[in-house]
């Protein structure tokens, strides 16, 4: 599993208060042994408390994805887990699925 340095870590908290991140999830080749540091994207999996005031779902959802390729200087993806439709896609997601952040 990827590890995070203290000053990510310290980001990754304050940031998902701004956006009202109620939790935060890693998932994917970070949490397995086929993660490459050089060329390997983050995978997460986010659940929104309501936005805080004056700022838009959209903001909220982009605003955060912004943010966290900024911390971590590399590729997300990220999903809301209330979105996923598909049962096959929600099992795969959530198999092994580390949080990062609840509030």
């Amino acid at each position: 599993m990827v590890s995070f340095d203290p000053e990510a870590t310290g980001a990754l908290d304050a940031v998902c208060r701004k956006y009202a991140v109620h939790r935060l999830k890693l998932f994917g080749s970070a949490i397995e042994d086929n993660f490459d540091p050089a060329s390997s994207d983050l995978d997460f999996l986010v659940e929104f408390d309501e936005p805080p005031p004056g700022m838009r779902l959209g903001t909220q959802f982009f605003g955060l994805l912004e943010e966290l390729q900024g911390i971590f200087q590399r590729p997300i993806d990220l999903l809301e887990e209330s979105a996923i439709e598909n049962s096959r896609l929600r099992r795969s997601t959530s198999k092994g699925a580390v949080t990062l952040f609840a509030a």
